[in-house]
């Protein structure tokens, strides 16, 4: 992503996002880089966050502004699964380059170990955020609705 990303964005101005009172708790870009909505177009880099999320992406260093202390301990979920977690469905395309399945499918053991009720379903060639894209009535939607369905479930025997 470096290769493709301007590096003349000044740092004066991606540093605005620290300026900003209150903090602002939405925007146009989620961390992995695509746009609010499916083919509007590249990021906007005229957009302080956006110019700031993206620089810390292409410069490999999201994790470490984002969490700068690095104890991963402290939020990794796969550490911090108790018998008192929620009930979870993992949802996890098959196709996903950015988080590999091996992560879902560790954290589902955990769960099980410590005894919550859990479920895990893999969604064939979708790749990390499927969900927005899919078409109502289409094989991913029937299994994402799995995972809404055992949801449900769950609340109803609560």
């Amino acid at each position: 992503m470096a290769a493709k990303f301007p590096g003349d964005i000044p740092a004066s101005f991606m540093n605005r996002v620290f300026d900003e009172k209150p903090v602002p708790t939405n925007g146009g870009l989620s961390l992995e880089g695509q746009a609010p909505t499916p083919g509007s177009g590249p990021p906007n880099l005229k957009d302080p966050r956006v110019a700031y999320a993206m620089t810390q992406i292409a410069q490999g260093t999201l994790t470490k502004n984002c969490f700068p202390s690095g104890k991963w301990e402290k939020i990794d979920p796969v550490l911090n699964v108790s018998r008192r977690f929620p009930p979870t469905c993992i949802v996890h395309g098959d196709a996903d380059e950015m988080v590999p399945i091996k992560m879902s499918e560790k954290m589902l053991e955990r769960l099980r170990v410590e005894g919550v009720q859990c479920d895990m379903i893999i969604v064939p060639g979708e790749p990390h955020t499927f969900v927005g894209q899919m078409k109502k009535g289409s094989k991913t939607w029937d299994l994402q609705r799995k995972g809404f369905d055992w949801l449900q479930t769950i609340i109803e025997t609560q």
